[in-house]
Order: C-alpha cells, then structure tokens, then sequence
C-alpha cells in the first residue's frame, strides 16, 4: 500500500492533505522520514505522524520447525494434531507453511507470516533446491541415476519431471535433490524403477539446512543471515532441463521453442540502393550527378516453410472463434391474415 492512501484513510485526511504532510517531513516509517508519497508500506511498517502512531505493527516472523513423523502440515485440523500445536509463540496463528511434508515424511519446514518472503521459495520458476534422504524397502540401482536425471513421465498430469539429482549412500539409501514439488512426487519416482519409498526425510530447503541439535518437535527462529541468504546460490536447471533428451510422450513444456522461430523479414536485409535525386531537368543521372549504378539482381533469401503446429493452431483457433460467434438473429414479425367475413346475400 502507498503511503498517502495510508494516511488518505487516517481521520479521513484526504490525499492532498495527505500527500503535504508527506513531504513536509512529518511522517516517520519504521523509526525514519520518509517524503516519498509512494513509499510501500506493509502490516509490519511502524508509521507514525508527528510522532503519534497511526497504527500498530504486526510481528514478522520466520521460523523453522523440525517436523516428526504422524503430525499433518496444516494450520488446522480437527483430528490430528498439525505443525502449529508444536509452536510455543503468542502469534502462531498468523503462520502458514513454505511448503508441506507428508503426514509419514519428517524433516524440515518453514513457517512464515510474510507472504511477501514465502512466495518466491514456493513458486515454481525459482526452481529453489530441496534435498532428501531416503530410504528403500530394496536395494537401488545404478541405473537410477540417470532414469532421476533424465525425468519421468507422469501421464495424470501430463508433464515430465525436472532432472532429479540422485546420489546412492548405501544399497538401499540415497539423497536426492529436486527443484519441484509434485503429489508423492518422491514416492511415485521411485514406483517407476520398481522400488518402494521406505522412510523419507527432508535435510534443507535451499541454504536453509535443518540443524543436528534441533530434535524432531523443536523449532526456533531464523536468524537475519538464514532469511536473506535463503534463495541465494540457488543453481539454475534451466540449461539442464532443455538439454536432456526427449522420450516418447514427453510433454511440450520440455521443448524449447526458440529455434523454431521463423526468420522475420527485416533478416538479412539487402543493402538499399543510392538513388540519384532528380534534377531540374527531370532527369535522373544528368551530368550535374553521377550516374546511379544499376541495381544487382540479388536472389531472394529462401523462407522456411511454416510450422505446421503454429499453422494447426491458428487455423483451429479460426474454427473455434467462428463457432464461438451468436449466430445472426433476423427479426421476424407473424403475418397474420385477415379475412372478411363471409355473409350471405339474401
């Protein structure tokens, strides 16, 4: 919110009285004047005008919490008891989940009140790393390391999985790396090479590691380095997800369609030819100019065919807009004919 709506709404101000306030250095955000009218304020900026406060500030907070096996990642529940009840903090009620473990899953999570923080780790595109350890009910194969690399295919959600990094421990423990997080994503990958997920646990989110001396239950608070640092040397699979290869199936998203773009007109263009200007004769090339070069023949550059994908596309889009159109309603009125009545001659 700017900070003149703010004040706009405080008694009812106005946002030209607002804005004057603003800028005559009577307003103080956090501790500091501010005379920008469209400084950003959130529920957690201490704003105060000639030193009264205008509002209370909210509590921001960050934590991290080291869940055990049976509690349900949720704010609520009826049931069974959630990540919340193991929170011992007077605002608990203002968090919500950087992610979610499933009920049997154990590890690390984060809670937050500031949305503003939250919503990058748990977009997609920031494809931020979360790291696992896993446990098998049999021994993994070799092989497994390049099926996780190269994706797996699931045909309910029509997609491909970004490349997994897969490191063995042992025979049947491995630690893998995922920049995603699909439904029993974990679960279902290893249900494709023919193996059974054990006993799962997750180590970091990002730079955010789960410390050795937090037991399962505890939590604490994120220093000011864990939240700023959180996205921080996060690597891009961006390069690693187009370069593996296609499988039969695969979805488009994995394609990239940037070398498939048709050559525009303007490339390779030929150089423009000096055309003399015309002379009071009206005459081009007259002796008061030099004679304009004839023009070279130059061969026109060879155009690709068009894509037959775009070319299916926009056609189906033409059939899908005309068949979307109200079809032309005519007025019609009722002819109605009227009929002299039919009388007898005496």
């Amino acid at each position: 919110m700017k900070l003149d709506r703010l004040l706009a709404k405080h008694d009812s101000l106005g946002r030209t009285k607002a804005r004057a306030l603003i800028v005559a250095g009577r307003v103080h955000v956090d501790g500091r004047p501010i005379r920008r009218v469209d400084h950003e304020v959130d529920r957690f900026s201490a704003v105060e005008l000639d030193g009264i406060p205008l509002r209370p500030s909210e509590r921001r907070l960050h934590l991290m919490l080291h869940k055990p096996v049976g509690i349900l990642s949720a704010t609520s529940d009826p049931v069974h008891r959630t990540v919340i009840d193991l929170i011992d903090d007077p605002d608990r009620h203002t968090l919500h989940l950087v992610g979610r473990l499933d009920r049997n899953t154990s590890g690390l999570i984060l809670l937050t009140n500031d949305g503003n923080w939250s919503k990058p780790l748990m977009a997609p595109e920031t494809k931020v790393p979360k790291i696992y350890l896993v446990e098998t009910r049999d021994p993994i194969p070799s092989s497994a390391i390049e099926a996780f690399a190269a994706g797996f295919h699931f045909p309910t959600e029509d997609l491909t999985t970004l490349p997994a990094a897969l490191e063995i421990l042992a025979e049947r423990r491995a630690r893998l790396t995922l920049h995603e997080g699909r439904y029993h994503q974990i679960k279902r990958m290893f249900h494709r090479i023919g193996n059974r997920v054990a006993k799962l646990h997750r180590e970091s989110i990002g730079t955010i590691h789960l410390p050795p001396d937090l037991g399962p239950g505890q939590w604490r608070i994120l220093t000011e380095e864990e939240i700023g640092r959180v996205m921080d040397k996060t690597p891009s699979t961006r390069s690693a997800f187009l370069s593996a290869p296609l499988q039969d199936g695969d979805c488009l998203r994995k394609q990239d369609f940037s070398a498939n773009k048709h050559p525009k007109a303007d490339e390779n263009p030929s150089p423009p030819q000096r055309m003399n200007p015309p002379t009071p004769e009206g005459r081009v090339g007259s002796p008061r100019s030099p004679a304009a070069a004839p023009p070279k023949n130059r061969a026109a550059p060879a155009k690709e065919p068009p894509d037959p994908r775009l070319t299916t596309t926009w056609k189906s889009n033409q059939r899908r807009k005309a068949s979307c159109r109200p079809p032309s309603t005519v007025m019609t009125w009722p002819v109605v004919l009227l009929r002299r009545p039919v009388t007898s001659r005496k």
